[in-house]
Order: structure tokens, then sequence, then C-alpha cells
């Protein structure tokens, strides 16, 4: 899920909508570049190790200096890759707090929130 490569598959097929997995851990910066540059590119932050990284990080990735970069934060969508059955230990309450803090140390408005949470989702699954 390297970010570069799915910056070229996009460029290839620009009608292609695509939802980079695990904001291309480790590559995370290439994801954010990607995303933010590619119109028909969203990313989420599910994958284990994104929600044990550091807040710090993440709010300056898509806030830097406290600066919300809208065009990045847009093309968020909530995922998570968790296991429903099969014995693992549930951990979407993890993830759904991970998502809620970040978008509250960035201050991201409602809007933006909605189009994270189900919007962005929606419109990607032709879902009503």
């Amino acid at each position: 899920m390297r970010a570069a490569h799915v910056d070229a598959v996009s460029r290839r097929f620009p009608d292609l909508k695509i939802i980079m997995a695990h904001f291309s851990n480790p590559w995370w910066e290439e994801a954010w570049k990607v995303s933010y540059s590619r119109p028909n590119v969203y990313a989420d932050l599910s994958g284990g190790t994104a929600i044990l990284r550091s807040m710090n990080m993440w709010a300056e990735m898509f806030a830097p200096e406290g600066k919300i970069i809208e065009q990045s934060v847009k093309k968020l969508c909530f995922g998570t890759d968790l296991q429903f059955l099969g014995g693992e230990e549930p951990r979407l309450p993890l993830y759904i707090e991970f998502y809620q803090k970040l978008l509250d140390r960035i201050n991201a408005p409602q809007r933006l929130r909605k189009l994270v949470w189900a919007d962005n989702a929606r419109k990607l699954f032709g879902i009503k």
C-alpha cells in the first residue's frame, strides 16, 4: 500500500476512486501528499500502528502550526480493519477514540467531521 504506487495508479485512472488503506503505513508523509493532491484518492487511518503514534505527529500533519489544511482532512475516511469474529478483543472503541481525538485536536469543523465519519464513504460507495 505504498502511496507512491497509489499515486501512479490514480494518475493513470483519474476516474477511479481509491481509498488508500492504513494511510500507506509507514509512508505517512507520502500518503498525505497523495491524498491531498489527487482528487480521486482518499485515505483511512486504519491498521494497528497509526493509533500508537503520537497525536502530535498526526495533528502536525493535518494542521501544521495549528492551522488546519482542509484539503487533506476532507479526504479522510473513518476505517478499521479489525476482526469482529475469532476471539480478538474488540478494539473498535480505540479507533473511534483515536479519530475523535485527532479531529478535536485539529479543531475540525462539523462539516469535515461528517465527511470523515460517514459522508466520504457514502459518496465513494454510492450510498444514499
